[in-house]
């Protein structure tokens, strides 16, 4: 086995390091010729201290190697621990070879408008437990669509409008009435603005709650919801810099979220906003939509062939 790279990764990396925090280490490997033809080369060789099913104490250590076959997979995806290999400094890296500068020196070809696994899990966790995620909006929407109309009046007077809402379901049934589904909710055409009013109301408050509920019940710890708001500022400094700098700008900020003495409510929805101001950098940004994997291919192959 040859190695491309090994190097510091995790909490020390990033700056949200604590005493408790454990060490990490990435890297990457050149498997044997012989191997790859007998295809019997594994993604990845992992070695750690901590003992299985228990969680590592700031004693024990993480080493994951990658081959370069599958990090150079994990990179065009735009996967978070690849990009974050990446961007790491010479002051991180604990050894290096020729084939891994000349990956880093290219880093931004693996820059693109498809870097969704990057913020996928960031996403994933504001859409679960965000108080602003889709269906909250929704209810969101239709509350401020009747909330200037007369309590006396007729929902149903109102079905044009929220039939321009995305997401709102209409249905009719054997009597002849007309719902709308809000989120589960069946309001008919019948009902008065002021109880449609109560349970739309009723619907924002639930979810607020959901929320909070989740957290409490261990749903979302602080350490996960850090790392969501970690990978999405990551992204969005990409976006507007070309680059990513470690120890991270915002490592103060992600640490008070990893230690759990911000406000859930205000965490989840700084990572709303992020994630909105993601979209419209990626949609205004000149990256490619693609990595061009012929590339990277031909330096594998190139790889062996030296």
């Amino acid at each position: 086995m040859k190695t491309l790279v090994k190097m510091i990764a995790g909490s020390h990396l990033y700056g949200t390091n604590t005493e408790n925090s454990d060490m990490d280490y990435k890297g990457v490997y050149l498997p044997d010729i012989t191997d790859c033809i007998l295809q019997r080369v594994g993604k990845t060789l992992n070695e750690s201290t901590g003992k299985n099913g228990t969680k590592n104490t700031k004693d024990d250590v993480d080493c994951e190697i990658y081959s370069i076959q599958h990090f150079i997979k994990l990179a065009t995806a735009g996967e978070t621990v690849a990009i974050d290999m990446l961007h790491t400094p010479d002051n991180f890296i604990l050894e290096q070879s020729d084939a891994w500068r000349f990956i880093r020196d290219k880093k931004t070809m693996f820059h693109t408008k498809n870097m969704k696994a990057f913020i996928g899990y960031a996403r994933s966790q504001a859409k679960r437990y965000s108080a602003k995620g889709e269906r909250l909006k929704l209810a969101e929407d239709c509350l401020a669509v009747i909330k200037n109309k007369h309590d006396g009046a007729r929902l149903g007077d109102s079905f044009f409008m929220l039939k321009n809402i995305k997401g709102t379901d209409f249905t009719k049934d054997s009597f002849g009435l007309t719902f709308v589904d809000i989120n589960g909710r069946k309001l008919s055409d019948k009902v008065s603005i002021r109880y449609a009013k109560n349970v739309i109301q009723d619907i924002i408050d639930d979810y607020g709650r959901r929320a909070r509920k989740a957290l409490n019940m261990g749903g979302a710890d602080w350490k996960a919801v850090s790392h969501a708001l970690r990978v999405v500022l990551e992204i969005k400094e990409i976006l507007e810099t070309g680059g990513l700098v470690f120890p991270l700008t915002k490592a103060p900020l992600i640490l008070s979220v990893k230690n759990g003495t911000m406000d859930f409510t205000q965490v989840m929805d700084m990572i709303d906003n992020l994630i909105i101001e993601v979209d419209e950098l990626t949609a205004k940004s000149g990256l490619p939509e693609k990595v061009n994997v012929k590339f990277w291919e031909d330096f594998i192959v190139n790889l062996y062939k030296e």
